[in-house]
């Protein structure tokens, strides 16, 4: 059975229904271990279909793992500029993504999606990351229920503008502007999909806002001064906060 967070479950429900990147994906083999690609290569067969699909995606494109793509270390792991990157940036993203939890995350599959230009005005993090107009909704049972400006200043590091606290206010100005254009997208996932989701968007350079990403609700970033949390939820939101600010 499907992991309820991995691309390979969410996204085939949502494709037809609201903007996504176009996508497609080569599944990882069950007597196939990833981590060990890292000291003895991927498998010919493997590296073959990845390239082959690449081919249909076109460079740049954006790789991610079914579950996680190490955004935050942009440039050498999910950004693919051309074919010389996409073996060296997977490998950086495999080992990423075993890192990223106690036991790893689950890898059932390797992710390239179309490189679509975000409405980004600055970078940050080590890997050079565009920071765009992003929202996070949460969906519950059918129906929207909640929308955050996904990025909260306290999780930025090493922006490459001296004014991007300026800028990032701006982007959220933008991004609560165009609400109602991106709650009828989060509606339309919501009629679809069972439970409760977040549901993230971001707003490409011409403007069009276009689902990239989602996961359980409970699994989910949810900022801790929302109504919606419950109480136990706040003290675990507020917990995380405090370690990012520091």
């Amino acid at each position: 059975m499907v992991d309820k967070n991995s691309l390979l479950y969410w996204y085939p429900k949502i494709k037809d229904i609201v903007p996504t990147p176009k996508t497609v994906w080569v599944e990882i083999p069950e007597d196939e271990f990833p981590l060990e690609w890292v000291d003895k290569g991927i498998p010919e067969n493997i590296k073959k279909e990845l390239k082959s699909k690449a081919e249909q995606i076109k460079y740049p494109l954006f790789m991610r793992t079914d579950h996680f793509s190490a955004k935050h270390s942009y440039e050498y792991t999910c950004y693919v500029q051309n074919e010389s990157k996409l073996i060296p940036n997977l490998m950086e993203l495999i080992q990423m993504s075993y890192c990223a939890d106690v036991l790893g995350l689950p890898l059932d599959a390797i992710v390239l999606r179309e490189f679509l230009e975000l409405d980004s005005v600055f970078r940050a993090f080590g890997g050079r990351l565009p920071i765009a107009v992003e929202v996070r909704w949460f969906i519950r049972n059918g129906d929207v229920q909640c929308c955050h400006f996904y990025w909260i200043k306290n999780a930025i590091r090493f922006p490459d503008k001296p004014d991007w606290e300026e800028r990032l206010e701006r982007m959220k100005k933008r991004a609560y502007d165009e609400l109602d254009i991106h709650k009828k997208l989060a509606l339309k996932i919501a009629k679809v999909m069972d439970g409760y989701w977040s549901v993230d968007f971001a707003r490409t350079k011409s403007g069009e806002w276009i689902c990239i990403d989602m996961a359980l609700g409970e699994q989910s970033y949810h900022p801790s001064d929302c109504p919606y949390l419950s109480e136990e939820e706040r003290k675990i939101m507020m917990k995380y906060e405090k370690a990012r600010s520091r």
